[in-house]
């Protein structure tokens, strides 16, 4: 039988993962630690939590956002993990995005 995962609600609090996801997004998480490489997870850095692109290295995990010019690609090894410390949240599985309406459009009833 497979074990029930527990899901919960995040939010998209910075731009480093556009043009994906985008500031203000709502992100359903799926908690655990097992990191599915080349997928954004939150993680924990230190007392920041942020959501990045993780993927298992050799000697430790890359993290990086969508966007390089404003995330750019960073490496942590199993050392710095454990000082820092780094921890993972959970992997996003779903977006939910509300829609924009353009402000410069006037609403007309039909």
């Amino acid at each position: 039988m497979k074990e029930e995962q527990k899901e919960f609600f995040l939010s998209m609090e910075d731009e480093t993962m556009r043009p994906i996801f985008e500031k203000g997004d709502t992100l359903i998480v799926i908690e655990g630690s097992t990191i599915k490489d080349g997928t954004p997870h939150f993680l924990l850095i230190g007392n920041e939590i942020m959501c990045r692109v993780v993927t298992m290295c050799e000697d430790g995990i890359t993290v990086g956002g969508y966007d390089n010019d404003i995330c750019p690609v960073k490496h942590y090894t199993e050392e710095e993990i454990q000082k820092l410390p780094i921890k993972i949240i959970g992997r996003v599985k779903e977006l939910r995005r509300h829609l924009s309406m353009n402000t410069r459009s006037e609403e007309r009833e039909v």
